[in-house]
């Protein structure tokens, strides 16, 4: 018997980790990988659920921009109202109209920048999602992806880290 799947969450490295810069080009590659995997994964398990995103640069933006494309809904869980304001103008407003369309904002925290919000953030997306998609790579080092991974594990929610995949789809689209 299957587990029932009704809500996906999304972590991975923001740009440079994922040997990307802040370019359109780079949001875009990214964003089509999304569409290709999650479509093709949402098929073969029977599945359309909605996608938790944490919002941040990166992989959290571009999975919610992919659900969109695929006529999904996600929800945004956000660490503190003002989040975005140390990005450039742009991103402020593609995130800010990204934002409006999701089904539901959630804040986890009240105003006020500090990097442990974004911790709580990661949890409560993996502590609202029945399965979590990740771009984990294999180094060691700490980063809020490795700890919402880790925290994923103790928690018993499935995961599926799709860094090989990424790396794949990235590596074609060079050559």
């Amino acid at each position: 018997m299957s587990m029932r799947i009704e809500k996906v969450g999304i972590s991975g490295h923001r740009p440079l980790r994922l040997l990307l810069d802040y370019s359109e080009e780079s949001e875009i590659l990214l964003r089509n990988f999304f569409i290709q995997y999650f479509d093709k994964y949402f098929e073969k398990h029977g599945i359309a659920p909605i996608l938790n995103s944490g919002f941040a640069q990166g992989a959290d933006i571009q999975a919610a921009y992919a659900f969109m494309e695929l006529g999904l809904e996600y929800d945004a869980y956000l660490p503190f109202n003002g989040m975005e304001l140390k990005w450039p103008t742009n991103a402020q407003k593609k995130w800010r109209d990204l934002l409006d369309m999701a089904r539901n904002v959630y804040y986890i925290c009240d105003g006020g920048y500090a990097s442990w919000k974004f911790l709580r953030r990661d949890e409560a997306v993996v502590n609202n999602s029945d399965l979590m998609f990740f771009l984990l790579d294999d180094k060691p080092e700490k980063s809020g992806t490795r700890h919402t991974y880790e925290y994923t594990v103790k928690q018993g929610i499935k995961l599926e880290n799709i860094f090989e995949e990424w790396e794949n789809y990235k590596n074609q689209r060079k050559t």
